[in-house]
């Protein structure tokens, strides 16, 4: 571990008088959910896979319901293709779908400019490519737009136990304006991940317009967000970059969003495993301190489920807090703030063997 970054790692813990939440990632079918606007109607649509077939659940207005007509298939990838990130991978406010086949290629497939509007979605294959194959012992962490030019960027890093130091890097590559090459000459590896640490989620934690990383340790359940620097591929040093807090025991990490419609940069969301609770830590300006006035009981009184993801499915501005179970049902609580919903209701059911599908990413 470098001393560039060795201050990175100084545990600190708000436990927010007992109320610290935590969310499990997984879907119905063992995968986290991956939400993004497909139909650039400013509102969150849900993509679900089997193998094979990828669907999307476009959301109605009210963000309670299912559009049907604008819902559908929208690729047939090949057996064995996993989807890795749902982004704006060319800049034009759709979210596209970046996956890796079964030889261990990355193929962006980009959303049609004329899906929506009463049409249902569709990828545009003309549009779509391999912007980069994974070097050997590299994973997709996620994706998100690391140097503030609206093109979604990749980020990647080091399985353990490839490097048997322990210790794992991370590395972005920079997509071009076409969402499908990469500007090989301005992407780099910006940090060491220490062993025990892993990468929790990628999204704009203090409103600058780069999305930042945060980052858990598992000894200790810290919570630490690297914010990201002009390049892309370096981060800044404390205090720009700094732990929110700790997750205490049974608690785990469930999303990201913005919970506050005045602000501009994304606060946590997180889930006790025992009661299902789910707890909103709303993050101040600078994005590595938790706001603890503002921050609350999100949702509550939820049974077996468990948060699949975080995201604005009315077009209000606020996060919005998905839920699924084992069953397959997807159900939205409606935020108008951190602690506070206007509606609530049952999306849809995922029928089987279909299954929420990806990592999640904002």
């Amino acid at each position: 571990m470098t001393s560039r970054f060795r201050a990175f790692f100084v545990a600190v813990s708000f436990l927010f008088s007992g109320l610290i939440a935590s969310s499990a990632l997984a879907g119905s079918g063992g995968g986290p959910v991956t939400l993004g606007d497909f139909n650039a109607d400013g509102r969150i649509d849900v993509l679900v896979a089997d193998d094979g077939v990828l669907y999307v659940y476009a959301t109605a207005a009210g963000g309670t319901t299912v559009n049907a007509t604008e819902s559908a298939t929208i690729a047939l990838p090949p057996a064995g293709t996993v989807v890795r990130a749902v982004a704006d991978f060319n800049g034009d406010g759709r979210a596209d779908v970046l996956v890796e086949t079964d030889t261990g290629n990355l193929y962006t497939y980009i959303t049609d400019a004329n899906s929506g509007d009463g049409t249902p979605i569709a990828v545009d294959i003309g549009l779509s490519g391999s912007p980069v194959a994974l070097p050997s012992g590299y994973v997709v962490a996620g994706a998100g737009d690391a140097n503030g030019d609206t093109f979604a960027d990749i980020y990647i890093r080091q399985e353990f136990p490839e490097n048997p130091s322990g210790t794992t890097f991370l590395y972005t590559y920079l997509v071009n304006s076409d969402g499908i090459t990469v500007d090989e000459a301005n992407s780099g590896s910006p940090v060491t991940i220490p062993d025990g640490w892993s990468i929790d989620s990628i999204g704009d934690y203090n409103g600058d317009g780069r999305s930042d990383v945060l980052v858990q340790e598992a000894g200790t359940g810290t919570l630490y967000t690297w914010t990201t620097q002009a390049d892309g591929i370096s981060f800044q040093l404390p205090p720009d970059s700094g732990s929110p807090f700790g997750l205490p025991a049974n608690w785990t990490w469930g999303g990201g969003g913005k919970f506050v419609s005045a602000k501009i940069s994304s606060d946590l969301a997180i889930q006790n495993n025992n009661d299902g609770l789910v707890y909103t830590v709303v993050t101040d300006a600078t994005g590595v301190a938790p706001d603890n006035a503002a921050s609350g009981l999100n949702v509550g009184g939820i049974g077996d489920f468990t948060v699949a993801g975080i995201g604005d499915f009315d077009g209000d501005g606020v996060a919005d807090t998905l839920v699924q179970n084992s069953s397959g049902l997807l159900y939205v609580f409606i935020n108008t703030g951190p602690t506070a919903q206007s509606a609530q209701g049952l999306i849809t059911t995922v029928p089987a063997p279909f299954a929420i599908a990806g990592n999640v990413g904002f």
